[in-house]
């Protein structure tokens, strides 16, 4: 049986229970028949002998239910993940600069920074959650037995790290900005609209005046995010700091999203704002 085969059945059975858990639950016996019917019944399924072969014990070596909870986990990851890169992109921030100098410099406008950031990735996650409030403690539960905890702890570090990632980003280009925005004051600058010709010498649609062109090259050499150490070997402190406020924080709004049940999530919003704040 193909590798893509199986791979292919995996994925499409766990989107189909994700659909069902809030009304089954992760624990429910009848979860993993339920959407073993419902994949059969699609057209590209329902004349595949194939999928009579396939060894599901292999399939799910773990067992079916955390196999769901960490799809889920994954899955929320990924939509923090497309959040941050959507808000937090560094040439959209730079574009915006750029296009909205003159509000930065008299401050109308104010870079987003780390609490921005952690609040974000954090509420986008909650709400992505959202659907199986009801039965999350029954995926904490699965998460903890000993086999599964350490692919718990791996999807729990990619998810802080991929915070902080963004958090260190914003913290530093807030610094490289107002460097950058020290050399333009001090230069004679005319905002210049440099226009790109066709082959043809016909004007295209995208222009770009000096400001945006300083701002691409000025930051484009500069690196915005650490690791875990500086020169010589040290331990980077700040570093492990960030990473363990951004982990409290986030241990903090599970607990209250484990215990809120539905229609409580704005507690769990208010309640992270006010940890962010104290925090950081």
């Amino acid at each position: 049986m193909k590798a893509s085969f199986l791979v292919a059945v995996r994925k499409e059975l766990l989107e189909k229970a994700s659909e069902l858990v809030p009304n089954y639950g992760f624990a429910n016996a009848s979860l993993f028949h339920t959407a073993l019917g419902a994949l059969q019944e699609k057209n590209e399924y329902k004349d595949n002998k194939s999928i009579a072969d396939v060894d599901f014990a292999q399939l799910f070596p773990r067992g079916f239910p955390i196999a769901l909870v960490e799809h889920i986990v994954e899955n929320t990851n990924k939509a923090a993940h497309v959040r941050l890169e959507e808000s937090f992109n560094k040439n959209t921030i730079l574009d915006y600069v750029a296009k909205n100098s003159g509000s930065y410099q008299v401050g109308q406008y104010k870079l987003p920074g780390v609490k921005n950031v952690v609040e974000e990735a954090i509420s986008t996650k909650i709400e992505a959650l959202q659907p199986y409030v009801e039965y999350w403690p029954e995926a904490v539960a699965l998460e903890l037995k000993p086999a599964n905890v350490p692919f718990a702890v791996k999807n729990l570090s990619e998810f802080v790290d991929n915070i902080c990632y963004y958090a260190e980003r914003m913290e530093n280009l807030g610094a490289v900005i107002a460097s950058g925005n020290l050399l333009l004051q001090s230069r004679l600058y005319y905002p210049t609209i440099h226009r790109d010709l066709d082959k043809k010498g016909h004007e295209r649609h995208q222009q770009e005046t000096d400001e945006e062109r300083f701002w691409r090259g000025f930051s484009s050499s500069i690196p915005l995010s650490s690791g875990p150490h500086v020169g010589g070997g040290l331990l980077n402190y700040g570093w492990y700091i960030k990473r363990t406020k951004v982990l409290t924080v986030f241990s903090l709004a599970m607990f209250s999203f484990v215990g809120e049940g539905k229609g409580y999530s704005g507690d769990t919003r208010a309640m992270i704002r006010c940890i962010i704040d104290t925090l950081l």
